[in-house]
């Protein structure tokens, strides 16, 4: 059975609305410790961000200096977001170390 124009206008704003949501909240997320992300926006601003790719985690570097300063939620929920792009090195960073320097998925 072929959907209709409008079945296929609804699934694309759904798309489109639930990555605004998702970007929507991961800005949030990197609001806590922006300096803990590569901000790349053509401002250097977290708002103008159109993608997570342009709020992608720092080097290992950066985190070793802050990891051990937060609270054990806050280490849990950034040590999440760094493995959307490196599940290896969120599960290093959710047990609380910096492992081997692990580059980020791409």
């Amino acid at each position: 059975m072929a959907l209709t124009k409008t079945q296929v206008d609804e699934i694309i704003a759904n798309q489109k609305h639930a990555k605004d949501q998702f970007l929507s909240a991961w800005k949030d997320g990197v609001s806590l410790h922006p300096e803990l992300f590569n901000i790349t926006t053509s401002s250097g601003d977290i708002d103008t961000a159109n993608d997570k790719w342009q709020l992608c985690p720092a080097s290992e570097d950066q985190w070793k200096n802050i990891i051990c300063k937060l609270s054990r939620g806050e280490r849990t929920f950034l040590a999440s977001m760094v493995s959307f792009y490196n599940s290896s090195r969120g599960q290093d960073l959710r047990l609380g170390g910096v492992g081997p320097s692990l580059p980020i998925d791409t």
